[in-house]
């Protein structure tokens, strides 16, 4: 359970978030004991240090009191924005890139580090600080595994663990868990920025129905026009919308092999914002989706 808190200091004191392992919410919620739960994730926070991944301001493990101190992101999760009409494009566009970025970090491409894979990426598990900078949290369910292992290390998994909608289809056919499924997860919330997420209808939340809309529509962006979110619509250039959605799309691949790696999605997003950026610039020159579609 999260809480919002303070921690005293000499010279003053510092906001925080509160997370507390409690044993029995802990195990009916997540299906991990507190325990394990509040080591996986205190392991990944004291290790990795990111500026999009959530920092590690304390901690508590005494008399069965679990708890973790986490720096203070005061805009709270992602999932409470997706359909904010104030969250424009281009600022979702630099959330997309925040957390590509964090998991390009977790997935081992900075300084040959040992590789995590986080099991549960989801709107609810990225935070927002103050200035909308997208930090990725929830580790305890992660999986940590040497880089020197090679580059194609994978994982059978007795105990399936992820949150419905956003678990790798592939993960939960064959109990085989890599990087890859971090991809698929990131495509999903990729999708529901572009679409508003929880505005959607009941019937579209499913990952597997949006992949399933999108491969065996009319066409990719066709299909997807249909659900994104009206707040934003008409700010959307349509090369910008262009590389973002192919992008989302192969996260979603069903085959691993098909889909990007962290590094290929940071790349393409940023391809995106400056192409969105350059619509803004130049907006009659360039059609709008509107202007596309409607």
């Amino acid at each position: 359970m999260l809480y919002k808190g303070k921690v005293k200091y000499n010279n003053g004191h510092q906001r925080v978030i509160v997370k507390r392992f409690s044993r029995i919410w802990y195990l009916v919620d997540s299906g991990l004991s507190s325990d394990r739960g509040f080591l996986e994730e205190f392991e990944v926070l004291f290790k990795y240090k990111h500026e999009n991944i959530i920092g590690l301001a304390g901690y508590c493990n005494k008399m069965d009191e679990k708890v973790i101190l986490n720096e203070n992101a005061s805009k709270g999760s992602l999932d409470r924005y997706l359909d904010d009409i104030s969250f424009s494009w281009t600022k979702r566009l630099k959330i997309c890139i925040d957390i590509a970025n964090g998991l390009k970090f977790l997935h081992g491409g900075d300084l040959g580090q040992d590789v995590v894979i986080h099991r549960d990426i989801k709107s609810s598990n990225i935070l927002l600080d103050k200035d909308c900078k997208a930090k990725i949290c929830g580790f305890e369910r992660a999986l940590v595994y040497p880089s020197n292992q090679g580059k194609e290390i994978v994982y059978a998994i007795d105990n399936i663990k992820g949150s419905s909608g956003y678990m790798d289809p592939l993960y939960e056919e064959t109990r085989i868990l890599t990087k890859e499924s971090d991809i698929y997860s990131f495509g999903v919330v990729l999708i529901e920025i572009l679409c508003g997420g929880l505005g959607l209808p009941e019937e579209l939340r499913s990952s597997h129905y949006v992949s399933y809309a999108l491969f065996k529509g009319r066409s990719t962006e066709e299909a997807l026009m249909k659900i994104v979110f009206k707040g934003i619509k008409e700010q959307i250039g349509r090369k910008s919308f262009t590389i973002f959605h192919r992008i989302a799309l192969q996260c979603l691949l069903h085959e691993r092999k098909g889909r990007p790696t962290s590094s290929d999605v940071v790349v393409h997003l940023q391809k995106a914002l400056e192409f969105q950026v350059s619509f803004q610039c130049n907006k009659p020159e360039i059609y709008i989706l509107k202007g596309i579609y409607n």
